[in-house]
């Protein structure tokens, strides 16, 4: 089935997205540091570039649930309020690995997608294979100790990654101690992307407001 350009967009940054986690207490020190989370935590944000181009997105932790693997996991829904009015709402999962120190991202209750998104190193230059099940994902860490003005306000000590996917697109995020992920933005080589009837242009996430109980 053809997906529609907004549907297109939708799937990309709930992808993209998925660089908004927590962790719950337990994790390793970075985790905590980086990953704050509580029932009913949200960050809102406003978008720069691209099709969504002034619209804000909202992610929020609403619980915990099982996987069918009996894993427990926090659930957590992004939404956009389209220029239709209609709110598109996308949910996934979250997983603590305490063992491993590592966040999983998963996209359905059976596993079938998931992403290494974060381990207990961030040092400058440090990768990992970002997905279990393509190789061609990896996750590097560009820099740390940065300083970032968003809209929500000034932020230090922030961690800059970068995630690239399957060699045409590039995914940024933004983490800042104690709050999360304060700015995420993709860039897409449009020569590579598969859908020619729907090229996702650059787009840039902001923080402009958070809240964590």
């Amino acid at each position: 089935m053809r997906r529609t350009l907004w549907q297109t967009l939708f799937v990309m940054l709930f992808w993209l997205g998925w660089g908004l986690i927590s962790t719950a207490a337990g994790g390793s020190p970075v985790v905590e540091t980086y990953y704050p989370i509580n029932v009913d935590s949200y960050w809102v944000y406003e978008a720069e570039g691209g099709r969504f181009d002034g619209l804000r997105g909202e992610y929020r932790f609403t619980g915990q649930t099982q996987l069918a693997d009996g894993s427990l996991v926090w659930i957590r829904v992004w939404s956009v309020t389209l220029p239709s009015g209609e709110i598109a709402r996308d949910t996934s999962f979250v997983l603590v690995d305490e063992t491993q120190h590592q966040i999983h991202l998963i996209g359905d209750r059976l596993r079938r997608d998931e992403m290494i998104f974060l381990t207990e190193n961030l040092d400058p230059g440090d990768s990992w294979q970002a997905s279990p099940y393509h190789q061609m994902q990896q996750v590097h860490v560009v820099a740390t100790e940065v300083n970032a003005l968003v809209p929500a306000g000034m932020f230090a000590h922030c961690v800059r990654l970068e995630r690239t996917n399957q060699d045409f697109a590039k995914f940024s995020y933004l983490l800042a101690p104690a709050v999360g992920m304060i700015e995420f933005g993709t860039k897409v080589n449009t020569n590579k992307v598969r859908n020619k009837d729907a090229p996702l242009p650059e787009t840039t996430w902001r923080l402009v407001e958070y809240s964590i109980p």
